[in-house]
């Protein structure tokens, strides 16, 4: 079998200081290219071919040479891919070679698959799915493209075609590892959208890991969105011990250590929870969960500095991700960089006047840091009006509110009392 999966599988990750893992795609092991058979040349091969020496191939041979070709090409894809870390990948060498072995076999849903998994790495999501799709076509029942498809439209927020694609997916193979991963992601979405977990559904989603432990039992993903379900129940001891089996059985994935932060951190050990991401960040340095992690964590024991460069990680590949760029603001407040800290605010708040964090962090800026009170009663009120009166800092800034209100009354009433040794005494 020619073309198997560049990786065992891709991963969405939700915004947020905390991740979770889902699964797009299955996988497969590296196949090894062709080798010849060495032997002496001889001084008659060894001179240049004439017509009259040259003979026509047979079809056989041609065939041969193809699959050789062919097979050489996804072999240089496959060590351009895995042998790297994920920031040093040449992508579009990668492309490159794909594009050549489907050249020589268009209709290798396999190479179709791959070839959308560098499209999307490469931020061309719109030919990664007519590549995924592409798949499909050539071959009916090839179902990872389905499971790369669902993946696309859950990163967009397309939940409903998400869910209809995965039904397909499913039908085509009912253990598709990447197919039960990402439905077993959106039935946890679900399970846990209110404050009252639906226990259902999250049975559900587990059901689901288990089909995709059937049909390739070391995915990574699959552990990991095991682990996030039993963390979300609160079952903080088997979270730990799903994680903790996976990587004993060889799979190091950041998302896994990232998990065991959490845990971590859920159970005040820090110590641990700081090792965890830092272990994820070392196995990809590109992981945004860890990252985002590792910033929150810096701002809570104010080392602005680490925060500053996590947070400023994110944002130079991800400049539209707002929580990074209002933690970054946060950072620059208080490395004392006042322009920098308002202006990330401010940019936030052009993208949503109404973004809760962004209103409040620029109260506090101008209450403690630019002592303009009755701007900071300004931005404290906007935040009220947003909704932040039933956010769990609305009592404090309702405080903040009244106490500058009095502050900015005795101030004033100070400016207009007289002054000492501003009475005239007259001689006597």
């Amino acid at each position: 079998m020619v073309a198997r999966a560049l990786r065992r599988t891709m991963r969405w990750t939700p915004v947020a200081l905390v991740g979770m893992g889902l699964a797009a795609c299955g996988g497969g092991q590296r196949p090894a290219a062709p080798v010849a058979e060495e032997r002496p040349v001889t001084q008659e091969e060894a001179r240049p071919a004439t017509r009259e020496t040259r003979r026509e191939l047979t079809p056989a041979e041609r065939e041969a040479e193809r699959v050789q070709r062919r097979d050489s090409l996804f072999a240089e894809a496959v060590a351009l891919y895995t042998d790297v870390p994920p920031a040093s990948r040449d992508l579009p060498a990668i492309e490159a070679r794909l594009r050549q072995a489907l050249e020589l076999e268009p209709g290798s849903p396999d190479l179709w698959f791959n070839l959308g998994t560098v499209l999307w790495e490469r931020g061309e999501h719109a030919a990664a799915r007519q590549a995924w799709e592409r798949a499909g076509e050539v071959d009916p029942a090839y179902a990872r493209g389905l499971a790369s498809l669902s993946f696309a439209a859950l990163s967009a927020g397309e939940m409903e075609t998400a869910a209809v694609l995965l039904e397909q997916c499913l039908e085509r193979r009912a253990v598709e590892p990447g197919c039960n991963i990402n439905r077993s992601i959106l039935l946890t979405m679900r399970a846990f959208s209110s404050d009252t977990p639906d226990l259902r559904l999250a049975q559900e989603a587990v059901d689901h890991i288990r089909f995709a432990l059937l049909g390739e039992g070391r995915i990574s993903d699959a552990y990991a969105t095991l682990a996030r379900i039993y963390y979300e129940l609160g079952r903080l001891e088997l979270a730990r011990l799903v994680c903790e089996t996976a990587i004993v059985l060889g799979m190091e994935d950041p998302a896994l250590h990232n998990r065991l932060g959490l845990v971590a951190l859920r159970e005040d050990d820090v110590i641990r929870a700081r090792q965890e991401f830092e272990r994820a960040i070392e196995l990809d340095p590109g992981f945004v969960d860890a990252r985002l992690n590792v910033g929150a964590m810096a701002l809570s024991f104010r080392d602005y500095e680490t925060a500053r460069t996590h947070f400023g990680y994110v944002l130079e590949r991800d400049a539209s991700h707002w929580e990074a760029l209002l933690a970054h603001g946060v950072a620059l407040r208080g490395l004392g960089d006042l322009p920098g800290a308002e202006a990330a605010y401010d940019r936030v708040l052009t993208a949503d006047p109404r973004h809760l964090g962004a209103l409040l962090n620029k109260g506090l800026l101008y209450q403690e840091f630019l002592e303009d009170y009755p701007t900071a009663i300004t931005w404290y009120e906007r935040f009220l009006e947003a909704g932040g009166a039933a956010h769990p800092r609305g009592d404090e800034v309702r405080q903040r509110i009244r106490v500058l209100r009095e502050l900015i009354e005795i101030m004033q009433e100070m400016s207009q009392a007289p002054r000492a040794g501003a009475l005239a005494w007259e001689r006597p």
